[in-house]
Order: structure tokens, then C-alpha cells, then sequence
């Protein structure tokens, strides 16, 4: 996995953010086991759906709990923060991209003590977890990872069933069921909430003269190479609220897919003179997949798709032949 990890770059980042927000920092496990109060990080879990969550992660697994093997610890006087490492015997995989019967995964702290909504495994427990690849300073030493509430249905082998708090409980069979229908549907939703998929390399981006260096928001000119439908002209123009998410596409030639919408979104925070120049589409959310060795990685496929095969999928949800 670790050559797709390199390529994938910013769109893994957008997978492993799957359910934080980040609001403080989280203070170092000490050995005793309590956390200091100096620094602390404040879960807040992105609504997501359960099919949502299905077809971001990367992986996800069936497994028992191993005890942990080591923590991590960085402390730079300014953030301090600690991420667990531990096995989890993989019973099943749903994704088909993982082959090992062991994997090591990460959580933060130590996995086992409750701060806000961070997840807790228990040595021996049975559990299905939705994991995504990190290699976010953040999360320590590359990995997989498990942060959050959602991320983790325990399996109750009396009844055969699986429970999360924030999802409620499912015979597995038909967890299973559900994760395997997402899956087999992922990109759709994508596709049909998009006006145009445009394969393209970027020409231009529109900045204000008196544009705060802090401002990211663009409108962002694309040299189309193929657009799902057919696109009147050769380029086409675009909003983005923030250029950093697009930086594995700008410069040398780099070739990108995008999920456009003609309108405008929810724009409060852009002055009102400054409305009338926006492009008349923008960019959906996680609405890039950038383009590797003939391959797409995005949020729905991070660990990357045959963007000859992606095409074809897009052009089937939109009904094209």
C-alpha cells in the first residue's frame, strides 16, 4: 500500500478527516494514564451517514483486539498529543484492499480512556471498524486509523449483533449487507449531484489585486481534455473555496477530474461587490481525483480506481452510453 500512499497526497487527508474537527490540541498520555490540562482536543464528529462512511473508508474490518503495542508521543511546547498502536486478528474485510490476517491500527490517546467522542477498544472485543490511511503529521508515524465514535460497531457474538451509539444496532449480516451496497454504489451520489465531470489541466486562477494573502477562495479556469455530458467549449470555469484543496493538480501539466454544479453555494462569507464575479459553477465537495499513472484517488476511491473505469461508471450514473 505504501506507493499509493505517496501518490494520493491531499486526497487522503480529506479521507482520514472523515469525522474531526480539530478545535484543541490533545495533551500527552503520561504513564499514569492521566491527561494534562494544559492542552486538550475537542472532538466534533461531521454528520455522516453510515452508506456515506462505507464508501469513504479504505478499509474495514472484523476483527478482535490486541493489546497495545506502543504510543507515540510529540511535544513541540506547543501542541503535545499522543496516538496508541495496537493489532487487530482480522476475521473479515469488507474492501478486498487489504489481504493480511493482522492489522495495526492507530487511535489517539490510548485508546481505551473516553476524551469527548474518541473511540475505545478493548482488549479481545470483536468489533467491524471503518479504518482510512493517515499520513498526517497529526497522527504520528503513517497508518491506519481509527478515531471516532462512529467509526466503530461492537459485535455482541450472542445475538450476532453489531452496535453503534450514533448508529443504532444491526444483525451483522445485514451490516454487512448495507457497507457492501455502498460500496457498490460509491461515486453515484457524486456523479448525479454534479452538473459536469470535467478531465482537464488547470489553465488559470483568478486572484484580486487586494485579495488578503489569507484568502483562498478562487475561481479557477480548466483546459477540458474530456467533460461528462459534452461541454459547449474547450475550457471551462470554476469556483472553489479554497485553492490549497487543488494543489496535487496545479502546475506541470498535472491532469485532474472535477465534480462541477452550475450555481452558487452558500456564500456568506464573501462581500457582496465581490458576488457578481464569481464563476457560474463550483466545485462539489471533495470534488477532485487526482490522476496517477492512470489512476483516479479521491475520497470515494482512496485507494484509487482505473480512471478508464471511473469514466465508465460516471457516464452509466449519468445515463450515457
Amino acid at each position: 500500500m505504501g506507493e499509493n500512499m505517496v501518490k494520493k497526497g491531499i486526497i487522503i487527508v480529506a479521507a482520514v478527516s472523515i469525522g474531526i474537527a480539530v478545535v484543541a490540541y490533545l495533551s500527552l498520555f503520561t504513564t499514569t494514564g492521566i491527561f494534562e490540562s494544559k492542552t486538550y482536543i475537542d472532538f466534533s464528529e461531521i454528520p455522516i451517514t453510515l452508506e456515506e462512511m462505507a464508501r469513504t473508508s479504505e478499509v474495514i474490518v472484523i476483527g478482535k483486539v490486541g493489546s497495545t503495542v506502543g504510543t507515540e508521543h510529540y511535544d513541540d511546547d506547543k501542541v503535545r498529543k499522543a496516538t496508541s498502536s495496537m493489532y487487530i486478528d482480522v476475521e473479515q474485510e469488507l474492501t478486498g484492499n487489504y489481504k493480511d490476517k493482522r492489522i495495526m491500527i492507530k487511535t489517539y490517546g490510548d485508546g481505551k480512556t473516553i476524551i469527548n467522542n474518541s473511540v475505545q477498544l478493548h482488549d479481545g472485543e470483536r468489533v467491524l471498524l471503518f479504518l482510512s490511511y493517515s499520513d498526517s503529521d497529526w497522527d504520528g508515524e503513517d497508518g491506519y486509523i481509527v478515531c471516532c465514535v462512529s467509526q466503530k460497531f461492537s459485535i455482541d457474538d450472542n445475538n450476532n449483533t453489531a452496535y453503534n451509539p450514533r448508529f443504532g444496532s444491526y444483525k451483522l449480516d445485514e451490516l454487512i449487507s448495507i457497507i457492501k451496497d455502498a460500496r457498490a454504489n460509491r461515486i453515484k451520489d457524486q456523479t448525479i449531484n454534479s452538473d459536469y465531470v470535467v478531465l482537464g489541466k488547470v489553465k488559470s486562477i483568478e486572484k484580486e489585486k487586494d485579495d488578503d494573502k489569507d484568502i483562498t477562495s478562487r475561481n479557477v479556469t480548466i483546459e477540458i481534455d474530456k467533460a461528462i455530458p459534452d461541454y459547449k467549449d474547450k475550457e471551462i470555469t470554476f469556483f472553489i473555496w479554497n485553492i490549497n484543496d487543488m494543489k496535487d493538480c496545479i502546475g506541470e501539466d498535472k491532469l485532474c477530474l472535477y465534480f462541477i454544479k452550475h450555481g452558487t453555494q452558500e456564500l456568506k462569507y464573501i462581500p457582496p461587490e465581490k458576488l457578481n464575479k464569481l464563476a457560474k459553477y463550483y466545485l462539489t465537495s471533495y470534488g477532485i481525483y487526482k490522476i496517477v499513472d492512470g489512476k483516479a484517488y479521491g475520497k470515494e476511491y482512496p485507494e484509487g480506481i482505473m480512471l478508464d473505469e471511473l469514466l465508465a461508471r460516471i457516464k452509466e450514473y449519468k445515463g450515457i452510453n
